[in-house]
């Protein structure tokens, strides 16, 4: 029977990276701009983030705040607008996306 412990998540990084050390929309901010139906890609390539085994740290509180910082990323590029102030088709709720933002503002699998 195939054992789920056995095959933990894969990150990847080749290693642990480090923290950071800031909040995703602290100051310098850059503009990144790319077509609307790139964003769900996007959100998950960013979701590599996500695993405790991306972090350089184990502290319990240093990971849980880590990680809400990378849900502020996420929902960052999850709620982008294109030119006109549109939702980018992954808020939206578009059918066609595979990703989409729940009726909590959690992100998920459409």
């Amino acid at each position: 029977m195939w054992d789920p412990n056995g095959w933990p998540p894969q990150t990847s990084y080749r290693q642990p990276v480090a923290d950071p050390g800031t909040a995703p929309g602290d100051v310098t901010l850059v503009t990144l701009a790319c077509n609307t139906a790139w964003l769900p890609y996007l959100v998950g390539c960013l979701t590599q983030l996500a695993q405790l085994r991306t972090w350089t740290t184990t502290d319990p509180a240093a990971l849980a705040d880590l990680l809400g910082r990378v849900t502020d990323l996420l929902g960052l590029i999850a709620t982008a607008s294109d030119a006109t102030g549109t939702l980018a088709p992954l808020s939206n709720g578009n059918p066609a996306s595979p990703l989409v933002l729940n009726g909590n503002g959690a992100i998920v699998l459409n």
